[in-house]
């Protein structure tokens, strides 16, 4: 991940070793975790380390991750270009209801 982010109160530390875990696996794995099933607090979510030492989460074989990473990245890609293409598309549509809307534009 490389976007910025600012701790408020706790923050946990784990030392990984890319020999062992593909650091895009990782994230993505720990993505499909329902944190929020594992809140201890009442007001504001909160997790403290022993909870968390409890989640197992298993891991295949490094070239099974970085093959699956590979994937996963190729799709977060598209999905970029996707979303860009829809943005455009979106201010082509803007652009076009004005002319249309306003009478500028006629349709036969």
């Amino acid at each position: 991940m490389t976007t910025p982010f600012w701790a408020i109160d706790t923050v946990f530390v784990s030392d990984i070793v890319e020999s062992v875990a593909n650091l895009y696996f990782l994230h993505q794995s720990l993505c499909l975790i329902p944190w929020h099933l594992y809140s201890e607090a009442t007001g504001l979510p909160s997790l403290n380390s022993r909870t968390i030492s409890q989640i197992t989460l298993h891991l295949p074989p490094l070239p099974e991750q970085q093959a699956i990473a590979e994937v996963l990245t190729a799709l977060d890609d598209e999905l970029r270009a996707l979303d860009e293409r829809r943005g455009k598309t979106q201010h082509l549509k803007r652009g076009m209801m004005a002319s249309l809307l306003s009478g500028k534009v006629r349709l036969r």
